[in-house]
Parts: C-alpha cells; structure tokens; sequence
C-alpha cells in the first residue's frame, strides 16, 4: 500500500507539473504572437513597481482570480507597451522579459526589472544640448573624492534624476532611464554590460563625446565578467585623460599580470593617497 501511494503521489506531481507548463512562455518566445493565439480577457492595472512613471503596471490575465497554468502579461503606459510575462506558482514563480522592444521574450529572472527600452519609447523629447554632463561629473568627481558614493555630491546626483522619473517630456529622459537601468542592475553583469554598452552608444552619437564616467563602469562591468583585457582597456582610457583618477589607477594595478610591479604601484598609491575610500579597502 506505501509502494502505491508513494507511486500516485509521484504521478500526481508529475501531471501537475505538465498541466502547470503546458501552456507557460518561454526565453525566445513571441508575446504578440501568443497574445494572437490566447486572447486576454481581464486587466489589473495600477501596480506600481518602481518609482518611474512607466513602472506602474497593469497584468493582462485569463482569469480574474490566481492563475497556473497561464501567463501574466506585463503592459504598461495604458497597454501602449507589453515587455514580459509573469508565471508559475511559488517557488517556481519566475519573470521573463523582453529586453530590446521587439517583442521577444529574452531574459529569466525571479525579480522585477523595467527594461530600458520603455521608457526611451515613452520619452520623445532629444536634444544635443547635453543637459547630463553636469550629473554625471558630479557622480565622477565622487568616485574619485576620500569619500567616494558616500560624498554629498553623489546624492546631489542621484537626487537630480528624481525629476525625469515622473516627466515624460523632460528632454534627454531616454538617456537618464538607460543609465539609471545600469545603476540598478549593476549587479548583474549580463544585463549591466548590455546597458552600459548601449548608453554609450547613444551618448556618443548624441553628444559626439565620451565620459569618462562610462568607461569607468564598462571596465567595472567587464571586471565582473572576468574580462580583465577588455576592463584594462576602459581604465587606460580614462588615466590617458585624467592620469590622477585614482580607481583607474587602483584597477590597473590590480589587473597587472606581473604580481611585483603590481604590488610596488599598489605601495605607492597607498602612499600618495592613503585617505581614499578605494585605497583604505586595499
């Protein structure tokens, strides 16, 4: 009698499983095309995710209560975009999003993320006047300051961005989304280089100029991915035109093959400049 009911409780779990996954979406899946297919029949709107405007969400669903074996469809800005799905019951429960706007489902997490591309669709308004620069050198400066983020003028920074999140039509918002997407997903190397790497681009082609504060965080990003070539090339970008920032330097002693003359640098910059947030931790 145990063999059998052990036997039927497996077989239960098992169909579960299978009635549970029959109809659930998958990275490389189409959200237009299943939409097409499965028409939705309710919304849930008004959910707020995180502080952008764009972040207040609705949840296409087919029932109006919990659902299993269907997906929630992630909208925002009224319906005008969809950019992932919700599905699968605790603990298994997991997001998939679309990342590029183009309506295929690209990366699994099990945590909210509102992709970039949403609120630069939302925000209209461009400008070659550079209206971050200012932001950003604040955020540079305190990087390279003895008190690093701690400085007040890395709250400075971060405060003036509060005023695109609720505005669509502040100009440049696009980029101010793009580079915050980083900030907050800088923990994730796989998302963050993906970020990093397209506000560059669009910085660049914008502004026809770099910041140094983007080669900074590429070379932090592309240390993370264990592409220590690649993140020696971003901080030798940044010493060719500022030789005293000091976690450049720090980087490039620490990516240093040859361990004595890393460790000879490493003692001189302890020496020269022995307050500095980033040297203390040495």
């Amino acid at each position: 009698m145990k063999i059998k009911h052990i036997l039927l409780s497996f077989v239960l779990v098992l169909l579960m499983k299978i009635s549970l996954g029959q109809d659930l979406l998958k990275v490389g899946d189409n959200i237009y095309s299943y939409l097409q297919e499965n028409p939705i029949k309710y919304n849930n709107p008004n959910n707020k995710m995180c502080h952008w405007i764009e972040g207040n969400i609705g949840l296409y669903s087919y029932t109006k209560g919990g659902q299993t074996n269907k997906p929630y469809i992630l909208h925002t800005c009224g319906g005008k975009f969809l950019f992932g799905i919700l599905q699968g019951v605790s603990p298994e429960s997991h997001y998939i999003f679309d990342m590029d706007g183009d309506s295929v489902l690209d990366y699994k997490t099990d945590t909210f993320v509102l992709p970039s591309w949403v609120i630069e669709a939302n925000s209209p308004n461009r400008s070659q006047e550079n209206n971050l620069s200012s932001v950003m050198a604040l955020m540079y400066e305190s990087f390279n300051s003895n008190l690093g983020p701690s400085n007040p003028k890395m709250t400075e920074a971060l405060l003036s961005l509060k005023s695109f999140y609720q505005d669509t039509t502040m100009t440049n918002r696009d980029l101010v989304g793009m580079l915050e997407f980083y900030i907050v997903n800088a923990n994730r190397p796989e998302l963050a280089i993906y970020a990093i790497s397209k506000f560059e681009m669009v910085y660049n082609d914008r502004f026809n100029k770099n910041h140094p504060l983007i080669n900074l965080y590429k070379g932090e990003t592309f240390m993370n991915l264990g592409q220590d070539d690649n993140a020696l090339i971003e901080f030798k970008k940044i010493i060719k035109a500022d030789e005293n920032f000091i976690p450049a330097l720090v980087y490039i002693c620490q990516l240093e093959e040859n361990v004595e003359l890393s460790e000879e640098n490493l003692k001189k910059i302890k020496v020269k400049y022995p307050d500095h947030w980033i040297v203390k931790n040495l």
